[in-house]
């Protein structure tokens, strides 16, 4: 788009960019949380132990990569754990698509509940990294 529209176009159009891109989030969310009210109503506990597991492993992800890749300093290893905790589940689960179980659906709809909070939990300590330069 750039090369046929021009850069300064690009970047006057940013909000519009900005809403298709949640746009697309949001109907993407509404099309993989088909399965969660009715699992959440069936077994509430088990749902809440799936939701609690998926935030655990991401937060222990982002932790593990921070650490380890913290000597590149602190925004890129912030940054690095991000990227790490939230791997592209969605391009995994396109490419295996209708062999997965049930449960592995309820899983990724599960965790996307913390890949869209975590980012914001996250936004006082990014900036604290960034002040600090």
């Amino acid at each position: 788009i750039r090369r046929v529209a021009g850069k300064a176009w690009v970047e006057r159009q940013n909000d519009v960019f900005d809403g298709v891109s949640v746009t697309a989030a949001f109907i993407f969310a509404i099309a993989v949380m088909g399965s969660v009210p009715g699992q959440f109503a069936s077994a509430p506990l088990f749902a809440l132990g799936v939701f609690a597991l998926g935030t655990a492993i991401i937060a222990i992800m982002i932790a593990l990569t921070f650490f380890l890749f913290l000597r590149a300093g602190a925004n890129r290893s912030l940054a690095l754990g991000l990227l790490a905790g939230f791997r592209n589940l969605g391009v995994v689960m396109a490419a295996i698509g209708a062999t997965l179980a049930a449960i592995a659906w309820f899983y990724f709809a599960a965790v996307q509940f913390p890949i869209y909070l975590f980012p914001v939990l996250l936004g006082p300590l990014a900036r604290r990294f960034t002040e600090k330069r």
